[in-house]
């Protein structure tokens, strides 16, 4: 990409390798990366590269626990994605963002989120998503003792998670 001029190129690969240091926790680098596709697709004016990239930054940060600095990042990501209408891309970021008001202690603003999220993923279909927002909320609601609830959420994400692993088995 680089013999080429391919600066989205140039980002994609860039923040692909700062995902792989993350999930191998060497954060330094992670950052040193994401950055370096933030700043290319800031130049070519890539709105939705920004957002992801924002959405990876987020996550190294919640990693980190810096949760301020993970929602700062969270919320510019679905800023993007709500310029552009684009619910599918923006679910996990609402559901990031209620992990990190339950994280924060915020669980009535959490569970708003993750419900949002949960409904954004019944509309669109997925399953993934699905179990997550439900994995987060059942999370919430235990957290505030309100174990009907809390078991729900957990058993709907059971379901849901055997669901996407059927389907990928198939």
């Amino acid at each position: 990409y680089k013999a080429t001029n391919n600066k989205k190129g140039q980002a994609e690969i860039f923040g692909a390798i700062g995902h792989l240091y993350e999930k191998h926790h060497k954060y330094d680098s992670s950052f040193y990366y994401q950055r370096l596709a933030l700043n290319r697709y800031q130049r070519i004016g890539d709105d939705y590269g920004q957002a992801k990239i924002y959405e990876n930054l987020g996550s190294i940060h919640e990693d980190l626990a810096n949760y301020d600095s993970s929602y700062s990042c969270f919320r510019k990501s679905l800023e993007i994605y709500n310029k552009y209408n684009n619910e599918v891309a923006s679910i996990e970021v609402i559901n990031n963002i209620g992990d990190i008001l339950r994280k924060t202690g915020k669980y009535e603003e959490g569970i708003r989120q993750s419900r949002k999220a949960y409904a954004l993923s019944l509309k669109t279909g997925n399953l993934y998503q699905l179990a997550a927002s439900c994995r987060d909320l059942g999370k919430s609601y235990q957290l505030l003792n309100r174990m009907d609830s809390a078991y729900h959420y957990l058993e709907l994400s059971r379901k849901y998670s055997l669901e996407v692993y059927s389907r990928e088995s198939i």
